[in-house]
């Protein structure tokens, strides 16, 4: 059995840091054989979902819950703002961030508030449940290893564009000098606005619409 608790094991990692955690190296902070790790954590993966979660559960996002007299979009609003916001402050840590990780207590009681609020409002529970896990699908996308991987994708073209003839695909520079002046932020912004509108198109729930019971 290991003679360290599960806390003192998310401590250790965090003072590591993303980079440097691994079970040997939790193993060798811990002043532990590296088998006992092996009770909490398989890999670094295990470790950083491990303390992602936990930095999670210290956020606004684990203690969100819907105002009331507030429509459907405007709870998902600010659900996705504060859930992304949480994960960009874990820093280098989101590296980590997978669906599983809404499943820690605060976040099960965000989903039973914010599914209730959907079906209050007039969605159907298989609606209402899709709906919540596109959201998510769009926060997680959001932030990748820190940046917006459509920031990513664009870097990639302008790299690409070099490669050709200064008057050829011409569009795609178009699309390459838009981007440049496009943020993470704004990026997520009009991904959520996108999000919100595709939903309510599918639900037939209009924006803006309030609980009825």
């Amino acid at each position: 059995m290991p003679t360290f608790s599960r806390e003192e094991m998310i401590a250790a990692a965090r003072r590591l840091g993303p980079d440097a955690a691994n079970p040997a190296a939790l193993a060798a902070e811990l002043g532990v054989a590296r088998t006992s790790i092996y009770w909490h954590v398989r890999d670094r993966s295990d470790i950083g979902e491990l303390v992602l979660g936990a930095i999670i559960d210290e956020g606004e996002s684990a203690r969100w819950s819907p105002q009331p007299a507030r429509s459907w979009n405007e709870v998902m609003e600010s659900y996705a703002r504060v859930t992304r916001a949480g994960l960009m402050a874990a820093g280098g840590w989101i590296r980590f961030a997978t669906p599983r990780l809404v499943l820690g207590q605060g976040q099960l009681r965000a989903m039973d508030d914010m599914v209730a609020r959907l079906r209050a409002c007039g969605f159907s529970i298989n609606d209402a449940t899709r709906a919540y896990a596109f959201l998510i699908q769009v926060v997680l996308a959001s932030i990748g290893s820190g940046d917006a991987p459509v920031m990513g994708m664009h870097r990639a073209l302008l790299t690409e564009l070099e490669t050709v003839e200064a008057n050829e695909l011409t569009t795609l520079r178009e699309v390459a000098a838009a981007a440049a002046k496009t943020s993470p932020d704004a990026q997520f912004e009009y991904d959520l606005d996108c999000a919100l509108r595709g939903i309510a198109a599918r639900s037939g729930v209009r924006l803006g619409a309030l609980p009825t019971t």
